[in-house]
């Protein structure tokens, strides 16, 4: 039950963190809410990575550069682009839109890791496409 309280909570602290974003992005360049969020990110980053530092122990510094490297871009990269999507079709479609990350995380998992899809993942997925084609639709 904890678990379940916390990524709940997880996922309401990341919704005001958009919110938050899409507030700035009214008043700023996306180059500086990009910036800022990315900065505020990487402290949390270090600071969960001292405070676990038995679990990372076996790491090596080619190991500690690649993962800096690929998560940096990837983060600043997707950062960045949520930051246009939020400026450009506001956040009560971004965020929908990035709620899609598990089905990618499903599909990419399927395609590279050869990783089984059951029948149920595939009735969520497509309840969650549905969804997300009403939503874009909405308004129009």
């Amino acid at each position: 039950m904890l678990g379940v309280g916390l990524a709940v909570a997880s996922a309401v602290a990341f919704a005001f963190t958009n919110y938050y974003l899409r507030l700035a992005s009214r008043d700023l360049r996306q180059g500086s809410v990009t910036a800022w969020s990315s900065i505020t990110g990487f402290i949390v980053a270090i600071l969960i990575a001292v405070g676990f530092r038995e679990s990372f122990a076996g790491i090596d510094g080619w190991g500690w550069v690649s993962i800096a490297g690929i998560a940096l871009v990837w983060f600043i990269i997707g950062r960045y682009l949520m930051i246009m999507g939020l400026r450009l079709i506001g956040l009560s479609l971004t965020g929908p839109m990035m709620g899609t990350i598990p089905i990618w995380a499903l599909l990419l998992a399927f395609f590279f890791l050869d990783d089984q899809i059951g029948w149920t993942q595939v009735v969520g997925v497509s309840m969650s496409t549905f969804g997300l084609i009403v939503m874009s639709r909405a308004g129009r």
